[in-house]
């Protein structure tokens, strides 16, 4: 006598940390092929396709398990909508976040995902905020997300607030180059070119090769009157392939 349905489904699962992802993906082909409404089979391949960053076919799986059974895998919101994320699909990413939160599967992740989505695609920055204090919760010491939420203050023009937070996550990653980079752009914004220009200084030691940095640095030698300096940035910015 064959193994059932669920006894093969259990099989996968026993063979998903230890086979690879192509064998196990067989498999629960087969089982489908034989079974086309076993949720469970559906729902094993998604996070094997998504495992294996193949994200189309990750979230055709998800579709069909809410199709066949939403209430067992509500889960799968959150799954689907880190696939959407890392196929460039916000909008759908974000209504898929959203159940998950409501849902109760809110974590780290899909706060800080959410969040980023709010700020950099809705600009709404209020929301972004929301997000990033929820994910800095669940961990205080992710350099990212103070990185982030200082880009949201910054847009709504709580420069205190978004210096404070780059700061912060320079602390917890003294090599951040975002985090060097963002707070001398914010002290441009604010006309203090002198404080700055380390900020700009130390992102360059961390990547020499970035053209827009010599480009900001030079304008904020060029403010302080300091032109051969900023002639300098801007020659290396051009030899590094910078255009207007």
């Amino acid at each position: 006598m064959g193994l059932s349905s669920e006894e093969k489904v259990d099989m996968v699962r026993s063979l998903i940390e230890g086979e690879p992802d192509e064998k196990v993906l067989d498999f629960c082909t087969k089982i489908i092929s034989e079974d086309p409404n076993n949720v469970d089979a559906y729902y094993l391949r998604a996070e094997i396709y998504f495992n294996m960053k193949n994200y189309r076919k990750a979230i055709s799986d998800y579709n069909r398990v809410l199709s066949l059974d939403k209430s067992k895998y509500e889960e799968v919101y959150a799954y689907r909508g880190d696939a959407y994320f890392y196929t460039d699909k916000y909008k759908q990413a974000l209504t898929d976040y959203t159940k998950a939160i409501k849902a109760g599967y809110g974590d780290e992740g899909i706060f800080a995902n959410r969040g980023w989505i709010y700020g950099k695609i809705c600009q709404e920055y209020e929301k972004a905020i929301e997000d990033f204090n929820r994910a800095i919760k669940i961990n205080p010491d992710n350099a990212e997300h103070y990185n982030n939420r200082a880009l949201a203050y910054s847009l709504l023009e709580q420069k205190d607030k978004a210096i404070q937070d780059l700061n912060t996550a320079i602390k917890l990653n003294p090599n951040y180059f975002d985090a060097h980079a963002n707070l001398g752009l914010t002290y441009v914004s604010m006309e203090n070119y002198k404080k700055a220009i380390p900020y700009f200084s130390k992102a360059i030691e961390i990547n020499p090769n970035y053209a827009d940095v010599y480009v900001w640095r030079g304008r904020c030698y060029e403010e302080l009157k300091d032109l051969p300096n900023a002639r300098a940035d801007y020659t290396t910015a051009e030899n590094l392939g910078y255009k207007q």
